[in-house]
Formats: C-alpha cells, sequence, structure tokens
C-alpha cells in the first residue's frame, strides 16, 4: 500500500486508491471507534476526510500517518519535560 501521496503542482502523485480507506478502515488503523474519528477532526486535530458525494467519504493514509506521527511526537516530548 502507498502511504504517502505527494503533490507535484496540481496533480497529486502516488496511487490514490492505495492511499484512500473508508471510515471503517482509518478507524480501525488508528485503533479508535468511527465516532472518535469524527471528533478529531469536528475538534480539528485530524483532518477531514475527502467528500465524494454525500455516501462517498474517503481518508488519505498520509493524513492518518501524519496524526500517528505527531502523537508520536508529542508524547516523546511530554516524557522529556
Amino acid at each position: 500500500m502507498v502511504s504517502v501521496l505527494r503533490q507535484e503542482g496540481e496533480q497529486l502523485v502516488g496511487s490514490t486508491l492505495d492511499a484512500l480507506l473508508r471510515t471503517r478502515e482509518a478507524a480501525r488503523r488508528l485503533t479508535i471507534s468511527e465516532r472518535h474519528l469524527k471528533r478529531l477532526v469536528a475538534t480539528g486535530r485530524l483532518p477531514a476526510p475527502i467528500k465524494f458525494s454525500s455516501r462517498c467519504v474517503r481518508w488519505l493514509v498520509a493524513d492518518l500517518d501524519a496524526y500517528i506521527v505527531k502523537r508520536v511526537a508529542d508524547r516523546r516530548q511530554q516524557v522529556e519535560v
């Protein structure tokens, strides 16, 4: 699975199909509930998903991975203090 998309100009480079997850899959990747995932977006702690239609929402793996990395860094910083 491609875990990072990069932007070149106005195009995303990478395998978009492999880098998008459904809400259930995104929650599972973060080991949280779907409801908590939506709360994180509502509070601005996680970027919003891509809405293709009212019933089709997908999450970028890169956004989820960046959230995990930030949480780990924040935790390490707290331990050092």
